[in-house]
């Protein structure tokens, strides 16, 4: 049966957009966040991201990081002026995806 629900018919797309880049709910959600921080400009740091604990634990979120770094759908960014502070950027994969999801709207 066909869903005409149009919130429906994105989220079931969008997963499986998702699935097609091997992502989970927490890679997704985020990836989310730091791609909105992109397009807003605003560089968010690893232990920011880490602190929103509604997206999972700090232990899920680095994690997500990490898999999401190796899935090239991260690039990492330093502080010019202290190399421990990272600000990881969406890759132009994660750009594409995008892309993919907008072509919904």
């Amino acid at each position: 049966m066909k869903n005409d629900n149009p919130y429906l018919h994105f989220y079931t797309l969008s997963q499986e957009i998702d699935k097609a880049y091997g992502m989970d709910t927490t890679e997704v959600r985020v990836l989310n966040l730091i791609t909105a921080s992109y397009f807003v400009r605003k560089k968010i740091n690893i232990s920011t991201i880490i602190a929103h604990k509604e997206i999972a634990s700090p232990a899920s979120i680095h994690a997500a990081i990490k898999k999401l770094i190796k899935k090239k759908m991260l690039v990492m960014t330093f502080n010019e002026d202290d190399e421990r502070v990272k600000y990881p950027e969406p890759s132009e994969m994660a750009l594409a995806r995008l892309k993919k999801l907008n072509k919904f709207f």
